[in-house]
């Protein structure tokens, strides 16, 4: 559900269980963010974390954001064919 207008804007946390977090962002052109953490803010209601998988080819993330129900991802990479 998109959040409209900066002032809605809030932050949103990833808890990563299985995997790694390779960066986060918001698209906001004048952010001073890093994009490496835990921890990002909606820029006008949208953020993204890009994960890459632990070594059995796993993404485990719980999102959390105040005022918004809490969701949990998880995945898995199938192994290539030789």
């Amino acid at each position: 559900m998109p959040v409209t207008g900066q002032e809605n804007d809030l932050p949103v946390f990833f808890d990563v269980k299985a995997g790694r977090i390779l960066g986060v962002g918001n698209g906001d052109p004048n952010g001073v963010y890093p994009e490496r953490g835990k921890t990002i803010p909606t820029f006008s209601g949208r953020c993204q974390a890009i994960l890459g998988p632990d070594a059995d080819g796993r993404v485990a993330v719980t999102v959390r954001a105040a005022g918004l129900p809490e969701v949990f991802f998880e995945t898995a990479i199938p192994e290539k064919e030789a």
